[in-house]
């Protein structure tokens, strides 16, 4: 039995604290306006950059097509962009394209999909490189080289991109024997991704990782440890909250927090990550450090704050978000990331 995957978007731990990837203000004046709530000056600013042979400018310009945000939605015109946007070197605008390609009954055999694929990849968008990864390993459209999905797969998932979870994930069911995308049956390497797919807050790499502590494939059974990846997975919540898992199979265990500086609903699962934390789980130490920074005394815990994260980085080094945080307690300081962050949650 596998563990089931749960598809669905704004579940990421910290989705709504990070900050989109892009260019500076600086560079980019139409995000600038966008971000100012100017979605008029926006599109305007972008229209013209694009008649300028703009990457940037026609990449943005596709995306207010795709969504309809400020004019009428058209597919097509979002197409035409992202090509352009593409053929002007930008990765991200390739990969879009590619989706727009995939969804269109008139790519077939794939072609399109895998020129805008092959193009973003070269570009450096590693989400092209793993989409790029699943025709080679499934023999769609390119003859099939499992050798070279793994090795586009591998890069994607250590590029250090807040998207690189999917790629982990999508290289450990390579070898978990419990999917129907299993090549090499290698529960040690599916753990080793998995791991690495849940330190970028990638949702079904921490289920599946806590089904497998659960289970005891390729790793000593571990309920302590495997409950709290299930927590992270829930995104904190309790069974009832959670469509993985009933009540009865979730939260076994775990002690009584009782560092006083949680709030009174992440009380269960900070037990949880603290005990974990203790056993030599990064994600355990880290998911206690962010409950902690999402509290009021944040402030007033920053050295625990501190000393988990760096825990953490020190189990697991490839621990995007564990970095993540870290970065954001050294150059913001927990006080103003209370001020800025506390309407979050």
């Amino acid at each position: 039995m596998s563990a089931r995957r749960l598809r669905h978007a704004a579940i990421a731990i910290a989705a709504a604290l990070i900050p989109a990837a892009g260019v500076s203000a600086s560079d980019n004046p139409g995000l600038d306006a966008y971000m100012a709530g100017d979605l008029r000056e926006a599109t305007q600013l972008w229209r013209s950059a694009c008649e300028e042979d703009n990457a940037t400018g026609c990449y943005h310009l596709g995306v207010v097509y795709r969504d309809g945000e400020g004019v009428k939605r058209s597919n097509a015109r979002a197409s035409e962009l992202f090509e352009k946007a593409c053929d002007l070197g930008s990765g991200k605008a390739c990969f879009n394209r590619s989706l727009e390609a995939a969804s269109s009954a008139s790519d077939p055999d794939f072609t399109k999909q895998i020129r805008f694929l092959h193009r973003g990849c070269d570009l450096g968008s590693m989400r092209s490189c793993a989409n790029l990864a699943g025709h080679y390993l499934h023999g769609k459209g390119l003859e099939k080289n499992v050798p070279a999905g793994i090795s586009l797969l591998d890069a994607s998932c250590v590029s250090g991109e807040r998207s690189a979870g999917s790629a982990c994930f999508t290289l450990s069911a390579v070898f978990d024997g419990h999917g129907n995308m299993v090549q090499i049956e290698d529960p040690v390497r599916a753990n080793h991704w998995l791991n690495i797919g849940c330190g970028y807050v990638d949702l079904d790499s921490c289920t599946n990782l806590g089904f497998h502590y659960r289970t005891g494939y390729g790793v000593p059974r571990d309920m302590v440890r495997a409950n709290a990846l299930y927590a992270i997975a829930c995104n904190d919540g309790d069974g009832l909250q959670c469509p993985m898992y009933s009540p009865n199979e979730y939260f076994g265990g775990g002690s009584p927090y009782e560092g006083g500086n949680v709030k009174a609903r992440l009380l269960p699962v900070a037990g949880l990550y603290s005990d974990a934390c203790d056993a030599g789980l990064a994600h355990g130490c880290s998911a206690l450090a962010y409950a902690i920074m999402r509290s009021r005394s944040a402030a007033a815990s920053e050295g625990q704050v501190r000393s988990l994260l760096d825990r953490s980085v020190a189990l697991l080094p490839e621990n995007w978000f564990a970095k993540w945080l870290l970065n954001e307690v050294e150059t913001t300081g927990l006080k103003e990331w209370d001020r800025r962050n506390r309407f979050k949650d």
